[in-house]
């Protein structure tokens, strides 16, 4: 796995989404980066954690798909995306509703119970604000305060 700042062994204990965020481009967003940091072990350890191991190791394809470089595996990461956030409206004709909660939390951590996890396994909002500025802007906010370092390995820990 590709540990960004703030990943795995760093985890933040909030993720400040946006209120409005759409759980649609949650979702894309997620399925990048876990398409690109996790490795097969990532996987395993992330089911564990999720309590989705039982459906990874049963997925015809995703795992077989990344040991072998094969190119339909993003496609594989998508199908494994809802499953791993634990989507309450995954499934044949469920609607997405893009409200808040009766309880005030946002739609997308109503929606996904497992988001702070997998969020927080991959390093989401550290790889997205390295990867695509705009985006991140799109999910957390213009001013969620990130600083970056010039020049600073984003593998390396928080200095």
């Amino acid at each position: 796995m590709t540990v960004v700042a703030g990943g795995r062994r760093g985890r933040s204990p909030t993720q400040p989404w946006r209120d409005d965020l759409d759980p649609g481009v949650l979702a894309t967003v997620v399925g990048r980066c876990l398409g690109e940091v996790l490795e097969l072990a990532d996987w395993e350890e992330l089911g564990r954690i999720t309590g989705t191991t039982a459906w990874i190791c049963g997925h015809p394809r995703l795992l077989s798909s990344l040991a072998f470089g094969e190119p339909d595996y993003l496609d594989h990461v998508r199908d494994a995306v809802p499953v791993l956030l634990g989507d309450r409206l995954a499934g044949p004709g469920r609607s997405h509703d893009r409200s808040t909660s009766h309880r005030g939390m946002p739609a997308v951590e109503e929606r996904f119970p497992n988001l702070h996890a997998v969020a927080g396994y991959v390093g989401l909002r550290e790889w997205l604000a390295l990867r695509d500025p705009v985006l991140f802007a799109q999910v957390y906010g213009p001013t969620a305060g990130f600083v970056w370092t010039v020049g600073r390995d984003a593998s390396a820990p928080p200095a």
